[in-house]
């Protein structure tokens, strides 16, 4: 496998750049944008392999490559079915390798299926 190895990443100008750390730490390591009604699909992915669907508003996401440890950060937005509020996501197992969680409406706090999901995983990705 190729390797590039450089401190800064700088517009071609010169004008902007930042440090090749900010870039590597602070960049999304897995992403998934989800229709969760009906057959669970990824609409949109990265480094996500396969949802399952464990029940209503149930889910798990397994990740193509690993987590390094399991304190990555989870963020989920998904809109709610009543009234277009946000609703929330809750870690029910969270694993190197996948990610489990409920999703619930933001004002009934009732677990369900929703058309759209979005989620983003932040973290050292395993060696």
């Amino acid at each position: 496998m190729s390797e590039i190895k450089v401190d800064k990443i700088s517009k071609r100008d010169g004008s902007k750049g930042v440090g090749a750390d900010y870039v590597i730490d602070g960049s999304a390591k897995a992403w998934a944008n989800l229709n969760g009604t009906g057959t669970i699909a990824l609409l949109n992915s990265l480094n996500i392999s396969s949802l399952v669907d464990n029940g209503t508003g149930d889910y798990t996401t397994n990740f193509t490559n690993a987590f390094a440890a399991d304190e990555y950060i989870f963020n989920y937005t998904g809109l709610s079915n009543s009234n277009g509020a946000i609703a929330s996501g809750t870690n029910l197992s969270k694993l190197t390798t996948s990610l489990r969680f409920t999703r619930r409406e933001s004002d009934t706090n009732v677990i369900s299926d929703t058309p759209t999901d979005q989620l983003l995983f932040l973290g050292d990705l395993a060696q």
